[in-house]
């Protein structure tokens, strides 16, 4: 999370989005973040403004300090109307649950996926994944350290140092 002011903002992800401005909002914000700092934070729309709604009793602080300028991995999984939201260190190998929660109402089945930041500032994605199922989701180990990931790093190299 970064923004090009030297501030850190906090960032959204919009998902089940609908084009009749119906979805659930997962806000992010650092420790040196703008807003609630530290903490995990859930909105829904049902439609017109009126209809945005903060779920307060969802208000999570995060496992650990989130800074600025630095690298994560955040997951987050929905099967049927059950949420699990998780964040890793980059130098760490298990990513972390800060919480989990079900929408009782199920109120958006489906939709879109979106990203926002405050005050329209800019921060940065790298790696994104989306996937069909919260079984495909490998929260215990990353990739870097496997055969196949450091082979297509020394291809990469050898193809920018040609």
């Amino acid at each position: 999370m970064h923004d090009d002011f030297g501030n850190g903002s906090w960032t959204g992800i919009l998902f089940r989005a609908s084009q009749d401005f119906k979805f659930y909002q997962l806000y992010i914000t650092p420790e040196d973040g703008i807003g609630t700092k530290n903490y995990a934070r859930w909105y829904i729309r049902n439609g017109g403004a009126n209809t945005w709604k903060e779920l307060r009793e969802l208000r999570t602080k995060l496992p650990f300090a989130l800074i600025s300028k630095q690298w994560y991995t955040l997951t987050l999984t929905g099967k049927s109307f059950k949420f699990e939201l998780y964040l890793k260190k980059r130098e760490k190998a298990i990513s972390q649950k800060v919480m989990d929660w079900t929408d009782t109402e199920s109120l958006h089945p489906k939709g879109t996926i979106g990203f926002i930041a405050e005050n329209s500032r800019h921060y940065y994605i790298d790696n994104l994944r989306l996937f069909d199922t919260p079984n495909e989701v490998n929260l215990a180990i990353e990739p870097t350290e496997k055969v196949a990931t450091f082979w297509g790093q020394v291809k990469r190299h050898n193809n920018l140092s040609n």
